[in-house]
């Protein structure tokens, strides 16, 4: 019984799979998730709940630029210059994988690097 059950649950959700365009098998994201709990013991430096919920949100951004292949600097120098000027309504376009997709090739950078070279 149990095994006829998991085959049709296994069956619903191979046929559901190339819907939605994700992968069964997430080693991949799993082990891009291993970077967090090293960072465990800073964790206890948050000082509040709220700091800590941010660093972690912070932690899934940089792990999720690492699995599109995105340099993190990059993105979020180009997002944090865009999200003044971006209209609220379309805010999925700064997520990593869409903004690889609009903004890579041409993203906004930083005057801090200028400051960094010296003047003739």
């Amino acid at each position: 019984m149990r095994q006829r059950r998991t085959r049709q649950e296994w069956q619903a959700l191979l046929d559901e799979q190339p819907r939605s365009g994700l992968s069964i098998q997430r080693f991949c994201q799993e082990r891009a998730l291993r970077v967090i709990p090293m960072g465990r013991k800073n964790y206890l430096f948050c000082w509040t709940e709220l700091g800590a919920e941010q660093l972690g949100i912070l932690q899934s951004l940089m792990v999720t630029c690492r699995l599109q292949g995105i340099n993190p600097y990059t993105y979020l120098v180009d997002v944090l210059q865009r999200v003044g000027l971006h209209p609220a309504s379309q805010v999925e376009e700064l997520t990593p994988r869409v903004w690889k997709s609009k903004f890579a090739d041409n993203f906004l950078t930083s005057d801090l690097a200028l400051y960094g070279k010296s003047v003739p």
